[in-house]
């Protein structure tokens, strides 16, 4: 991985926006630095208030600070840990009854060009050679191991997990305010923080609080036969919302830093993460949000149970276009209308192979009845 150096003089000189950076990428994700101590040495509270009063100067700084360049790849993982919510009840039923990996979003990141790419890994996903769906690979609360699913599902090395619950969700969304997104219609569901019904009312441009938002982001059965494709897109619009309001309001993003601590675990470094978010922030107006969801077409097995193939064409395809930076948003819809084309380009193969036996055959049918004697 290519990097550019940054000094510590420079990222003092942008300390407000350092701030803010930390709750672009985690406020948005949902996730935060583990070592967010870390930053004290490259923006002091002092230094900041320091530096609004006095002339700025400059000092050569001798241990720069290494920055990537080059794209990376960041795992968000929701867990669907009731852990602090009123639907917990405290009982173990073994360690698989906490922790599954109820949403998990491949996040690529270009640094230079300001693209952040969401693809949503569907949960009941089951890679070929295995049993069990993807979301299982959380349990013992090992995101490791969901990462490594990921790497082989998808092909791409991931750089980063980041792992948050539905209390942190609802918090951080309430610590900003809210977030505003497109309802496509009303929906009532159960907020496992209180156990009590949440409605949420349709209309674009609908500003929901921490419990509402929740509510949109766990609604499924509520859109019928695309209840799961609807869940994933209404994920992947909150997780953008977020990173467009906190990217465009820098000056709040101190009272989000707590909570940030308190409620997420990352393996990321902040020594990348701060002047890269630091970058995004300070170029809100050009960076570039592409989505999508990787193939989400499933069956029941014969327990009864939701499964989704891999579908490795269809993951190389939506990949080779996520790496190369580009919008995958009709990946999918592009190879299902080329394997409709092949498709019934071979039965029309067939067919006329078929009518040509046909002919052939009464051909000899014919013929043979003919050198019959009379």
């Amino acid at each position: 991985m290519e990097y550019r150096e940054f000094t510590k003089e420079e990222l003092r000189r942008n300390a407000a926006i350092v701030v803010a950076v930390i709750v672009a990428f985690s406020c948005l994700l949902i996730f935060t630095v583990r070592h967010l101590d870390e930053l004290a040495r490259f923006a002091p509270q002092a230094e900041v208030q320091e530096a609004e009063q006095v002339e700025e100067t400059v000092v050569e700084d001798p241990d720069p600070v290494m920055v990537p360049t080059e794209p990376f790849y960041v795992l968000l993982i929701g867990s669907d840990s009731r852990e602090g919510t009123a639907l917990y009840t405290g009982k173990e039923d073994g360690e698989s009854s906490d922790h599954r990996a109820d949403v998990i979003t491949l996040m690529r990141v270009d640094p230079v060009n300001y693209i952040i790419t969401l693809v949503t890994v569907p949960r009941d996903t089951v890679l070929n050679g295995e049993t069990t769906k993807i979301n299982d690979s959380l349990l013992g609360n090992k995101p490791e191991n969901t990462v490594s699913e990921v790497e082989k599902l998808t092909g791409v090395e991931i750089d980063y997990y980041m792992v948050t619950s539905f209390t942190s969700f609802e918090f951080l969304v309430d610590a900003l305010g809210g977030v505003t997104v497109d309802v496509q219609k009303d929906i009532t569901v159960e907020d496992p923080i209180t156990a009590e019904y949440v409605t949420v009312k349709a209309g674009r441009n609908q500003t929901l609080d921490g419990a509402e938002a929740l509510v949109f982001a766990r609604a499924r059965k509520e859109y019928g036969s695309s209840g799961d494709v609807t869940r994933q897109a209404n994920v992947r619009s909150l997780e953008i919302s977020m990173i467009n309001k906190v990217m465009r309001d820098p000056d709040n993003a101190g009272a989000f830093i707590d909570a940030l601590q308190k409620y997420t675990t990352t393996d990321m470094d902040s020594v990348v993460l701060v002047p890269t978010a630091a970058s995004f922030v300070g170029n809100a107006d050009q960076v570039i949000f592409y989505s999508c969801s990787g193939p989400h077409d499933g069956d029941k097995n014969k327990d009864g149970m939701w499964m989704i193939e891999e579908d490795a064409e269809a993951w190389a395809a939506i990949m080779a276009v996520v790496d190369a930076g580009e919008d995958p948003t009709n990946v999918l819809t592009d190879l299902a209308k080329e394997r409709e084309e092949a498709a019934a380009a071979e039965k029309e193969a067939e067919e006329a192979a078929q009518a040509e036996d046909d002919e052939e055959k009464e051909e000899q049918e014919a013929s043979s009845e003919s050198e019959e004697p009379a």
